[in-house]
């Protein structure tokens, strides 16, 4: 063999084993890392599913609370009447309540009145035997020993799952000896699971109990409420348990998630692979004629610096680059190739700082930016301002309109907040629950004034209905301002607290206004 060919041949060896490595290595830090990414946002999404049944349950609850101590039913169940059944119990009731069982009982577990409706077909049917079949043989949902006693959960009935709630019955000022109890049910239906899917934009399903064999070999472990597990290489599912009464498990809740982050990974390795088969092809030829050691010396090099990139995770590690040779052309493309993963990685790690809801800054960017312009600020000896806002009455609008319009509401306002800063030089971040803050370098008081009565103004237009609001039909916003010139003896908490305290004085003077403080 001559030695053109030893050379060719040591030179396919060694380049031959550099694209293994670098496949290897990268391929680790790539899928692992976006693996793990896939497994986070599937754990979030199905939380955000099992948050959101809880709440319907809770509103179930309210909505049983309210009618179980009430003097009209007290009075029913004492004195059974036909005019409250017609007043309070016919269809429209029960469509506004969006209830499918109603049940009273007496004290004696007596069946005082019971109706069942359909709320697809908008009819009224027969109550199924298989709940009075649950009744009677767990009647603890009939027995209530003090007036703060309740039962809510899930019941999987032949008919469906239902979410069930049970409260003793009791005059309205709660005073009265307990009569009796109040069921009332609602199906969790294909046409609701279709609603959340839309929703949230997720595939979910709920299914019945497995087989105990199979049940015990994916929930062996109480300490692991969700179960991650790939279906195969374009899906992963996630389960999760929902529970009846008595806190045991009834239905699996499963959440479907399109391994679309994984399969990325997987292109953009592919593509980086490509791109290096495609280098080495190009200069294998050149990599022939040359004969100094120091050639397989510098492989050697990029070879080590990619398995210490490999090995620590380094992703801003770059490989040395020496000479304006082919082998430095093929090491700067490799730098190429590292700084578009890395961008990559970095833009996915921006959601790490963006609230989930509102899709706007959180808390920690919130923190991170005030800190660096308070810097900023206090090197040139600039204002910097800080407006904290809440929604007025907040709290009933839930209460009134339910958690997921109230999601809506918290998003068309942060929408309004973002849209009116871009503008503008500062960050609009979610606060905490309805409260936003935004922070506006080389702004005096005078400017964030005039900043938060237009941002009243935009969030007027937007007439976001509140019916039960004191102060307005719709959803009104207060503010604290506080502005301060950054300085060595005064504190970021010191600002924040200001605003804080102007926060609290617009809500106490009335709301839908804003307060200023000045140091």
């Amino acid at each position: 063999m001559i030695i053109k060919d030893k050379i060719l041949l040591s030179v396919t060896v060694v380049l031959s084993i550099f694209i293994i490595v670098v496949y290897f290595c990268l391929s680790n830090i790539i899928l692992t890392s976006f693996h793990q990414l896939e497994l986070q946002s599937i754990s979030k999404d199905i939380g955000r599913v099992g948050d959101i049944l809880k709440q319907e349950i809770k509103q179930l609850q309210r909505i049983n609370v309210d009618w179980s101590k009430w003097n009209d039913t007290y009075n029913f169940v004492l004195y059974p009447n036909r005019d409250y059944i017609d007043n309070n119990l016919n269809d429209n009731s029960i469509e506004n309540l969006k209830v499918n069982i109603f049940l009273v009982y007496d004290s004696n577990n007596k069946l005082i009145y019971a109706k069942s409706y359909d709320l697809i077909n908008q009819e009224e049917v027969f109550t199924p035997g298989s709940l009075y079949t649950y009744l009677s043989n767990h009647n603890f949902l009939l027995k209530h020993q003090d007036k703060n006693s309740y039962y809510q959960g899930f019941l999987l009935l032949p008919e469906g799952l239902l979410m069930i709630t049970s409260n003793p019955i009791l005059n309205s000022t709660e005073t009265s000896p307990i009569v009796g109890t109040l069921l009332m049910g609602r199906y969790l239906t294909s046409e609701r699971l279709q609603d959340l899917e839309t929703y949230l934009r997720m595939q979910i399903s709920i299914e019945g109990l497995l087989p105990k064999q199979t049940f015990e070999q994916y929930f062996y472990n109480e300490d692991v409420p969700i179960i991650i597990e790939q279906i195969n290489k374009h899906q992963i599912t996630a389960y999760t348990l929902l529970e009846d009464v008595e806190g045991k498990p009834t239905s699996i809740l499963k959440v479907f998630q399109p391994r679309d982050v994984y399969q990325e990974a997987k292109k953009t390795l592919k593509y980086f692979i490509i791109s290096l088969l495609i280098l080495w092809l190009l200069f294998s030829y050149l990599l022939v004629i040359l004969l100094d050691k120091i050639i397989v010396n510098r492989l050697l090099d990029i070879i080590k610096m990619l398995k210490s990139i490999s090995f620590n995770n380094h992703l801003e590690q770059r490989l040395k680059v020496k000479g304006k040779d082919e082998l430095s052309f093929l090491a700067k493309s490799i730098n190429q190739m590292l700084s578009q993963i890395e961008i990559y990685t970095k833009e996915l790690n921006k959601q790490v700082f963006l609230d989930g809801l509102t899709k706007i800054a959180n808390r920690r960017k919130f923190d991170d930016y005030l800190q660096q312009e308070w810097e900023n600020c206090l090197n040139k000896e600039q204002p910097l301002s800080l407006i904290l806002c809440d929604l007025d009455f907040f709290k009933d609008y839930n209460d009134t309109y339910g958690h997921i319009q109230g999601d809506d509401c918290l998003i068309k306002i942060a929408t309004i907040l973002n849209s009116f800063l871009l503008p503008l030089q500062g960050l609009a971040a979610r606060y905490g629950g309805e409260e936003f803050a935004i922070v506006l370098p080389n702004t005096d008081t005078e400017q964030a004034i005039a900043i938060g009565n237009k941002i009243q103004q935009q969030v007027k237009r937007a007439q976001i209905v509140h019916k039960l609001s004191p102060i307005s039909d719709h959803i009104t916003i207060s503010m604290g301002i506080a502005t301060i010139i950054p300085k060595p003896d005064l504190s970021i908490q010191m600002l924040i607290k200001i605003a804080d305290n102007e926060l609290y004085k617009a809500k106490h003077q009335g709301r839908d206004r804003l307060s200023v403080s000045n140091l």
